[in-house]
């Protein structure tokens, strides 16, 4: 079993807070000194999810549309897709880094109809996390030693309930282990 999270490891793990923050206070600036503190970097950035699901047929046209990040963007560059394997609930989330600072306008103009008959649905939503360079990381989970070598390149490998040799790498390097079953 494995799980590749790249860019953001799920949203709980890269510390997104979604919802209506607290305007600054010196209150906020505490939380930030004990979140850094804590080892958990501080939120300062302001990101845009973008959750969809397809209509029926459209999926392939649909991810063609997302990859494709608006030319006036804040952060060009700063933009990220992800294809849910069993389609579920929703088929795509895009994420797209906004800076340190973000206006959002009341009433957009409207998609064209070709762009707007690929979404059976969509929700979006504005969070605060942490700065790009740590959003950015890549985390790999695996419980296998065949998933060496993709470990090797993530940015934060974990070892889940990895299998004994995995195990004894993981020690080894210096890799977070993490046991679900237990």
């Amino acid at each position: 079993m494995k799980f590749i999270i790249s860019a953001f490891a799920l949203m709980g793990a890269a510390s997104l807070s979604f919802g209506q923050t607290a305007s600054p206070s010196a209150t906020a600036d505490k939380a930030k000194v004990s979140d850094t503190q804590a080892g958990t970097p501080a939120r300062t950035d302001v990101y845009h999810v973008h959750f969809a699901k397809s209509a029926l047929g459209k999926a392939a046209q649909h991810a063609d549309s997302l990859k494709k990040q608006d030319p006036k963007a804040p952060m060009p560059g700063h933009y990220v897709m992800f294809r849910h394997q069993d389609g579920d609930a929703w088929d795509y989330c895009v994420i797209e880094h906004l800076g340190t600072k973000a206006t959002v306008e009341a009433v957009r103009p409207p998609l064209p109809a070709g762009q707007r008959d690929l979404n059976e649905w969509h929700t979006d939503t504005y969070c605060n996390g942490p700065a790009w360079a740590d959003f950015a990381r890549i985390s790999v989970y695996s419980d296998s030693i065949n998933d060496l070598p993709l470990l090797e390149r993530a940015t934060d490998p974990v070892a889940t309930n990895p299998s004994p040799t995995l195990e004894a790498v993981a020690v080894a390097r210096g890799w977070r282990i993490l046991r679900l079953f237990e």
